[in-house]
């Protein structure tokens, strides 16, 4: 029945302009589904699709015509993104990074890879500390030195790197100081937001949950950058190619950054009482109304009945999260309670035994590890001890899947290597190859592999890792393998190539990627 009511275009031989999509978007807001073919000679074949959300008219009618809409790619019968917007210019620039690969950088020097610092950012005053309730919330104590990986052009600069190496407030502190214009993407866990800038200054903000268990979040702008200051694990990168036309009002930087600085402090404080999400507040004492009052009388100024409120929810039976969760606070509101209640030794954490039968399961568990582990050993080959070449594809296309879906970056390194002695090359035998594995494998994570690849080279899958991140890792291991072997004494030398690419950095195509990788693969 839906397809009959499908506007279905005439195809595409080029990618849409933005002419183009206003035009889909107009017919579109007739109230029925838009379809567009995009098919570009030697390229994929592409379905663009626009369709109206339904908004309430106030009269138990709904006018599509006053409604978002969603604007989905499909290649094939795969949904490469979905996006909810009337910013045609944002849609643009998606359909531009999608349909398009981007043009290989010159190989990086792996052996020393060499980070940019982008700026130091200096502020005079000092952060509100835990535990300090007459500080007022400031700027991150200065110099802050942010050193990021970074990529950099003519035209374009990319950032990108891990949450614990440079937080969130640095990071938006080192975009504002080089006035940089583009999105920044952070990414932690199953929540990522999405922040464009002009200028080194804030427009829009979007937030994005993957749970299917966590209660929605409906937030502003504001409180979408105030969120991710909020995170310390994850990931980030920077593109510069991607813009946006719209734009919202916001509070200055400097105030939002100072919100962002304090909440951590409160963060910091909390979780060092031992309340976490999944922990079950206890109140400790009974006090009176005037008593209760009076202990919160120098905390952070918080809206006392609020306050009351959650004390009032803290039942000994609830964890944190479903209290917090049940007061509809966002986290800028309910953390400032949560800190006071616990500084003020009003609430905290009861400690009890574990039941017998958590004891019983943890025994079991070197047993069922033991399982999986010699399962896992079936899978790789006995001569060299690493997966397949056919056994890893299979890996990385559902790597590659799983980053699409959750917008985690990975990076794909191929290596090869052989051994060298009185100038003669050859290549290296299935122990040489176990030996190397192994060093490899010992610097890696738990979750990243080592496989063959084709004939006689190696491949590193390093999933949540950007690219730079990855080859500083790669070329760590090199290094301390060519410096234990030159210890040994021995007349015999390894050569190295690698390649290096990264999705989404070097696009969101498979194919592309490795192509990439293997075209730009140079000695060490």
């Amino acid at each position: 029945m839906q397809g009959r009511n499908l506007k279905t275009q005439a195809p595409l031989t080029s990618p849409p302009k933005v002419d183009d999509l206003q035009r889909l978007l107009k017919a579109a807001q007739t109230g029925t589904p838009v379809n567009q073919t995009i098919a570009i000679p030697d390229r994929a074949k592409y379905v663009l699709k626009v369709q109206m959300t339904r908004a309430s008219s106030g009269l138990g009618r709904s006018k599509a015509a006053d409604a978002a809409p969603i604007w989905t790619l499909i290649d094939g019968i795969q949904t490469l993104w979905e996006y909810s917007t009337t910013d045609v210019e944002l849609i643009f620039n998606l359909l531009e990074e999608s349909l398009y690969v981007k043009p290989a950088a010159p190989a990086a020097d792996f052996a020393a890879p060499a980070p940019a610092v982008v700026e130091q950012v200096t502020y005079g005053a000092s952060p509100l500390r835990a535990g300090n309730f007459e500080a007022q919330p400031a700027m991150p104590e200065a110099p802050i030195a942010a050193t990021v990986a970074a990529q950099a052009s003519s035209q374009t600069i990319q950032l990108s790197g891990n949450l614990s190496e440079l937080g969130v407030c640095e990071l938006i502190q080192t975009i504002s100081v080089a006035k940089m214009t583009g999105r920044l993407d952070i990414t932690s866990g199953l929540q990522s937001v999405e922040i464009y800038f002009e200028d080194g200054a804030p427009r829009r903000a979007s937030y994005r949950s993957d749970s299917m268990t966590a209660a929605p979040k409906n937030l502003t702008d504001e409180e979408v950058i105030v969120e991710a200051m909020t995170w310390f694990n994850g990931f980030f990168h920077f593109n510069a190619s991607m813009k946006s036309a719209e734009r919202f009002a916001m509070k200055r930087l400097d105030l939002l950054l100072m919100e962002g600085a304090a909440l951590r402090d409160y963060i910091v404080s909390i979780e060092g009482a031992g309340l976490t999400d999944d922990s079950v507040p206890v109140k400790y004492g009974s006090p009176s109304e005037a008593d209760f009052e009076k202990a919160l009388q120098n905390a952070a100024p918080v809206d006392m009945q609020s306050q009351k409120a959650i004390y009032i929810a803290f039942d000994g039976k609830a964890t944190l999260a479903e209290v917090v969760t049940q007061s509809q606070l966002p986290k800028s509101a309910w953390l400032p309670i949560v800190f006071n209640l616990s500084k003020s030794k009003l609430i905290g954490i009861s400690v009890k035994a574990k039941p017998e039968e958590s004891a019983a399961e943890i025994t079991q568990a070197p047993g069922a590890k033991e399982a999986v582990r010699e399962a896992f050993q079936q899978m790789l080959r006995s001569d060299t001890g690493l997966m397949s070449y056919q056994l890893f594809m299979h890996f990385l296309e559902v790597e590659y899947h799983r980053a699409l879906k959750l917008r985690l970056p990975f990076s794909l390194i191929i290596i090869g290597v052989h051994k060298e002695e009185a100038t003669i090359r050859e290549e290296l035998s299935s122990d040489d190859l176990k030996l190397v594995a192994e060093k490899i494998r010992l610097q890696l994570e738990p979750f990243d592999y080592v496989a063959h690849y084709q004939t006689y080279n190696l491949a590193v899958l390093l999933p949540h890792r950007p690219s730079a991140s990855a080859k500083e890792c790669v070329a760590k291991i090199i290094n301390d393998f060519n410096i234990e072997l030159a210890q040994t004494g021995n007349a015999v030398r390894f050569v190295w190539s690698l390649g290096a690419g990264c999705i989404p950095e070097d696009g969101i195509k498979l194919d592309a990627l490795l192509a990439k990788v293997e075209k730009e693969r140079m000695p060490v």
